[in-house]
């Protein structure tokens, strides 16, 4: 499911995700690498006030799911 979303258009991906729970979303993009992630977060974000906080949320979960990168 993570590589379809990393293959589909950040709003493309935007646009099912936001359907989805906060863990189903959290477990789709950590398994992503950075640069696929975060337009597709992006993308939620200019979804709407309410998507944007929601970004917002899910961008920390992610940041507490990754390990650390030692800088």
């Amino acid at each position: 499911l993570a590589k379809t979303h990393a293959a589909m258009s950040p709003e493309g991906s935007a646009n099912i995700l936001k359907e989805l729970s906060d863990d189903e979303i959290t477990r789709i993009l950590s398994l992503l690498k950075p640069d696929q992630a975060g337009p597709i977060l992006e993308a939620l974000g200019r979804l709407g006030k309410d998507e944007a906080r929601r970004a917002a949320v899910l961008s920390d979960r992610l940041r507490r799911t990754l390990p650390p990168t030692g800088t």
